[in-house]
């Protein structure tokens, strides 16, 4: 407590564990998505296979669709009463930044300045293209409406098309063995913490 209140700047840092308390399973620990085995019609996946690029590339009816259920489940929930205490407790007392790796968008809905943010993993409410590129041509645009799903299969009704190619587009996320992840927003938001670093007082 005498660090922090003597400080001048905080970097935040966090992860799955930071959106729990707004109804958010976490990926690794006892009851974690990463632990459990995901049956869909007849079949078990593992957290890792379902959300991966091979699924993505394979069944990709399947992929939306599961991916989808997480969009509704993020974007019907709200960040919890921590987001906004913790914003209340530096934003006029310390030079901020926040690192993480979830892919929820919470700092951004709960107030916190979007140009101190880096998300490592890439964000939800984002699509690029599966033509990188496409990607590398036009970026990434904003995902107004996931795909409608199966609630029992976990099957999308329809495959989101890219506005400017028609092939389909994809969340803006980076999966498991995901080489096709198009980062260049992040490495935005990364270079904009590396300089937040270095002009940070000595």
């Amino acid at each position: 407590k005498k660090i922090i209140k003597n400080a001048d700047a905080l970097l935040i840092v966090t992860g799955a564990g930071m959106s729990v308390d707004s109804g958010i399973p976490t990926y690794r620990g006892n009851n974690g998505i990463w632990t459990k085995s995901i049956k869909i019609g007849n079949k078990n996946y593992s957290y890792d296979e379902i959300s991966s690029l091979k699924m993505w590339k394979e069944n990709p009816k399947l992929a939306w669709g599961f991916k989808a259920n997480f969009h509704k489940l993020m974007n019907n929930l709200k960040p919890h009463e921590g987001y906004y205490h913790l914003l209340k407790s530096i934003k006029d007392k310390y030079d901020y930044f926040v690192c993480t790796s979830n892919i929820d968008g919470y700092f951004h809905r709960s107030g916190f300045d979007e140009n101190k943010i880096y998300e490592v993993h890439g964000s939800i409410n984002n699509l690029q293209c599966m033509n990188k590129n496409c990607n590398i041509r036009n970026g990434v645009v904003p995902l107004k409406k996931a795909p409608d799903f199966d609630h029992e299969t976990f099957i999308a009704k329809n495959l989101p098309k890219c506005m400017f190619c028609n092939n389909m587009s994809r969340p803006n996320v980076s999966m498991f063995g995901d080489f096709e992840f198009y980062g260049k927003p992040y490495e935005h938001q990364r270079n904009r913490l590396d300089k937040w670093l270095l002009n940070l007082k000595k």
